[in-house]
């Protein structure tokens, strides 16, 4: 079987859409993963700064708690809280 110059043409033509249509496809699936990983990169920024400040609770709660452990009572009876200092 012969293949003719006008199905050669055809043919590669056919290739050739079917390239550039997977090219876009990618270029658009590529822009949608990058969007994707830009708001996980956000979210991750938004967790780690609500660690740091839940570290920062933590640590004045072990201060407070740490006052209130190591107290003492002067002369007149006050209470006499003892704060670390961080």
């Amino acid at each position: 079987m012969e293949v003719t110059p006008f199905v050669a043409i055809i043919a590669a033509a056919g290739i050739g859409v079917t390239l550039v249509v997977l090219l876009i496809r990618g270029s658009f699936q590529l822009g949608r993963l990058s969007h994707k990983v830009d708001n996980l990169d956000d979210k991750v920024d938004s967790l780690a700064e609500a660690v740091n400040e839940l570290r920062r609770e933590v640590q004045q709660s072990n201060r407070t708690l740490a006052a209130l452990a190591n107290h003492r009572h002067d002369v007149d009876g006050n209470t006499v809280f003892n704060v670390p200092q961080p």
